[in-house]
């Protein structure tokens, strides 16, 4: 028997994403481009639907704890940080590509992403039968993933107005990485990073309106999927760091991403041959970022 089934740290491989899970979608007729939500009732809850959970011994598991062997599930080294407005093949695509970049065997990097490691079932039956589950809970078994896994990955789309940055959810969630100083990295899927080399080649003519995105982080006016949970977390946040040192803090680490990031692929524009009149004109912009 797998010792890690019914694990709360369990994770789903990118091999099994890239693989299983789409296949899963193909025969329930999603394609690739399926947003998370809309596989949530034939794929996630369907596929864990007849499964016994091993975490309360009922029918109707978590999609984590309907797939067995190692090459498919294992505890987590990463957990991912995402909105379920996402296309299924987006996340896909970056978290192969991650493992592409970083030389990872997809076979053995398993990531904790809450649609398939929490058990759908019982979020379904909760909400049904109109029963208020504790924010303080939810807020809690997330601070102990995140303390347990000790690696967030944030997945950013599209990077010209990423959609991650207006979820209320994933603000704090890298407020939370942050303050507790895992180890938190921004991804993304391999067409937006193309995307983001194609404008600089072309003279980086939309990195001044994500800049200025990125500096204007305000978490007041973000949005989430039940009203309720926006609530309770700008209650927490208000109680806690309040709003100015989140926004600030959320702030200050995507534009340190940003600016990597643009120093990297201008390395790279440069190495393939850019023009060098516009190449050290692209160079000047980046640096003032």
């Amino acid at each position: 028997m797998d010792p890690t089934l019914g694990h709360p740290l369990r994770g789903v491989s990118v091999h099994h994403l890239s693989t299983t899970l789409l296949g899963h979608m193909k025969a329930a007729g999603l394609p690739r481009t399926a947003l998370v939500y809309e596989i949530e009732e034939k794929v996630i809850r369907g596929v864990s639907a007849s499964v016994v959970c091993p975490r309360d011994e009922r029918l109707g598991s978590a999609y984590v704890d309907a797939i067995a062997w190692e090459d498919n599930a294992g505890i987590a080294n990463f957990m991912l940080s995402y909105t379920w407005g996402y296309a299924v093949q987006d996340i896909v695509d970056a978290l192969v590509y991650h493992c592409k970049a970083n030389n990872l065997d997809p076979k053995r990097t398993y990531v904790w992403i809450c649609c398939l490691c929490i058990n759908q079932h019982r979020v379904q039956e909760a909400r049904a039968n109109k029963v208020d589950v504790p924010f303080e809970e939810f807020a809690r078994h997330f601070g102990e993933r995140v303390l347990g896994i000790k690696h967030v990955l944030a997945l950013m789309a599209p990077w010209k107005q990423p959609a991650y940055l207006t979820r209320v959810w994933c603000d704090f969630e890298i407020f939370t990485a942050v303050q507790n100083k895992v180890k938190l990295q921004v991804i993304m899927p391999p067409r937006e990073a193309a995307s983001l080399a194609e404008d600089l080649a072309g003279g980086g003519e939309a990195m001044d309106g994500l800049w200025r995105v990125l500096a204007s982080v305000k978490v007041q006016d973000a949005k989430a999927s039940v009203e309720q949970d926006r609530v309770r977390i700008l209650q927490l946040i208000e109680k806690g760091p309040g709003f100015e040192q989140l926004n600030n803090e959320v702030a200050r680490f995507l534009q340190q991403w940003f600016a990597q990031m643009l120093e990297l692929q201008t390395r790279t524009l440069w190495g393939k041959g850019l023009d060098e009149e516009k190449g050290a004109e692209l160079t000047r912009k980046v640096a003032n970022f």
